[in-house]
């Protein structure tokens, strides 16, 4: 773990409603598997990973009492995603912080110790952001019902981890609105980064270190895409083929 480095662990995140009456809550965070919560799991994940480091979780009400059984902040969640965030990262006072998504259920210590292992075999950058081969998925989740981004690497799709520089994402906030706006479509995504990288998208001929470095432009801040990360970093849980699967998976 970089010295200086808390995490934040955003935990508001809704099911819709038929999937939430399916789930037996509309809170994903509180998703139980097993007898535990997805936040339990990533809890324990991140402590084993992190040790003493500063934790924050942003959620509701309803987390408060399992964030704090682990040892971590709770923070009273906002109107969205990037709200929870910031106040996550407003919570904390170390340079660097690890964000993580509550519905990673196949999460583990050793998983968040190599990335941020990675992260450390390619300093100088302000963002750190994991990217998962399809290959590499499938084979760790077979039949998996994932979603991939057709890049001319090959088929590839982001985790639900980063590693920031706290102050950079802060003075960010506008820019990281539009992408937390865009992030469930691979086209709205490609318009962030101009008219030239959606041709691109679309013929298929766009590189993973192009978006790396025209990131790194937009934000003024070196950005770092790292190829070849655990697909249990991008094991989330959005629609009801992802919940149905991971039921499949652990009954």
């Amino acid at each position: 773990m970089p010295a200086g480095c808390g995490v934040v662990i955003t935990a508001g995140g809704r099911f819709a409603a038929e999937l939430a009456q399916l789930a037996g809550t509309s809170v994903k965070a509180l998703l139980s598997l097993q007898g535990r919560s997805l936040l339990t799991r990533v809890l324990d994940a991140v402590r084993g990973a992190v040790g003493d480091q500063p934790v924050v979780v942003v959620g509701p009400e309803a987390v408060a009492h399992i964030a704090q059984a682990a040892g971590a902040q709770w923070v009273a969640e906002g109107p969205d995603g990037i709200a929870n965030l910031r106040r996550g990262l407003e919570a904390l006072a170390t340079p660097q912080v690890l964000c993580c998504a509550s519905d990673l259920p196949f999460l583990q210590a050793a998983t968040l110790a190599s990335f941020l292992v990675a992260c450390a075999q390619q300093p100088g950058a302000a963002i750190y952001y994991p990217v998962v081969w399809a290959a590499d998925f499938h084979q760790a989740f077979p039949g998996s019902p994932a979603l991939f981004v057709p890049l001319a690497d090959g088929l590839v799709t982001g985790g639900s981890v980063l590693l920031v520089e706290r102050r950079t994402v802060l003075a960010a906030e506008p820019l990281a609105r539009q992408v937390f706006n865009a992030r469930k479509s691979q086209l709205g995504m490609a318009w962030l980064l101009g008219l030239g990288f959606v041709l691109k998208f679309l013929l298929r001929r766009l590189w993973v270190r192009e978006v790396e470095a025209r990131a790194s432009q937009i934000l003024g801040v070196p950005c770092a895409a790292l190829l070849g990360s655990d697909p249990a970093l991008a094991y989330d849980i959005d629609r009801r083929e992802d919940l149905e699967d991971l039921w499949r998976r652990v009954p």
